[in-house]
């Protein structure tokens, strides 16, 4: 009985994403089926995307293959994944939002909630939300925690011979300030003019939306507890879009994503475009050079990651996305 009720609760749940996805998808320029369904899963994208990156040529369902077309269709999968995913359900039209929420009286909210990353764990989001004046300016709070040993290796990395600087804990700070002012022109550069993000240090965890550890090596996050000292701009604006209550886009797990390109890439048909992309000696390399290379297909520069790489969740290169903001700035009306 229990296991009836959950799939019950699980389809009702899918059925109502579907019913927002058909409401509200051209309004994001996301691309659904007339009954609010994706048009199609990943690996049909993904497909289509390496066809266009390796000029490989594997089987897919889709019809239009430009750049534009396959974008729109990811997006469509992580929208209608965010919506499963975040623990607030808000069922509010895109135009009220993004035209600027003028239903609104000006208000000051504090946002809570969590995306249940990769599905299973619930990982908070936390922001402040005020609404003045006809924008609405959202303000994420971070305290760093540095230790004296990141300190040094900050001193040491910098060659510093100056006696004029002493105190390089507050010089790597100010660096972090930096960091910080560009990730809000990235995201300010998805949004549109009634909107403004605000990104700073605070100096006592207790003022903070989230306390962090910085590191000097280049680890990754995960996000609500380690960051780097290393870590460009892009990174930087990636992460925060994870304390603003966006999941990940890419692969999580390595292993998910290499055995689908396993399959996509190891035949006779597609040797030659994968030989010319990744490998020259392509067939004589034995399975840890192979994976190798798979990995790079997955997460390098050149990556097919099953995901719009022109969205910033799925590459930090990339830029905030239309529904991006309209998540982020819907909780005003939680």
């Amino acid at each position: 009985m229990k296991i009836i009720i959950l799939l019950s609760l699980i389809s009702m749940s899918s059925f109502s994403q579907r019913a927002q996805l058909k409401k509200y998808s051209s309004s994001l320029d996301i691309e659904t089926k007339s009954n609010g369904r994706c048009n199609y899963n990943r690996n049909n994208l993904n497909k289509a995307h390496l066809n266009n990156i390796y000029n490989t040529d594997l089987n897919h369902s889709i019809e239009d293959i430009s750049s534009q077309s396959i974008n729109s269709n990811f997006s469509c999968i992580f929208l209608k994944r965010n919506l499963r995913r975040d623990s607030n359900k808000i069922d509010i039209a895109p135009e009220k939002v993004l035209s600027g929420m003028k239903d609104v009286k000006d208000t000051s909210k504090e946002i809570t909630g969590k995306i249940r990353y990769l599905g299973i764990v619930g990982k908070k989001y936390k922001y402040n939300l005020d609404k003045k004046s006809g924008k609405t300016a959202i303000t994420v709070k971070l305290h760093f925690k540095v230790s004296s040993a990141v300190t040094k290796d900050y001193k040491d990395a910098l060659n510093s011979q100056s006696d004029a600087i002493t105190d390089y804990k507050e010089l790597l700070l100010v660096e972090m300030d930096s960091k910080l002012k560009s990730a809000e022109d990235i995201w300010k550069s998805g949004a549109g003019s009634g909107f403004d993000f605000n990104f700073i240090r605070v100096d006592t965890e207790s003022d903070a939306h989230f306390s962090v550890n910085l590191q000097s090596d280049y680890g990754r996050g995960p996000y609500d507890k380690n960051w780097s000292l290393e870590w460009p701009n892009t990174t930087v604006a990636h992460e925060l879009g994870h304390m603003m209550g966006l999941d990940d886009e890419y692969d999580n797990v390595l292993l998910s994503t290499i055995s689908g390109l396993n399959a996509l890439l190891i035949n006779n048909k597609n040797e030659a475009a994968i030989e010319k992309t990744v490998c020259s000696e392509y067939k004589d390399q034995d399975d840890a050079q192979l994976f190798g290379y798979f990995r790079k297909l997955s997460f390098g520069s050149d990556r097919a990651a099953k995901c719009d790489k022109s969205s910033i969740m799925c590459d930090p290169y990339g830029v905030p996305q239309k529904w991006h903001i309209y998540t982020i700035f819907k909780r005003l009306y939680l």
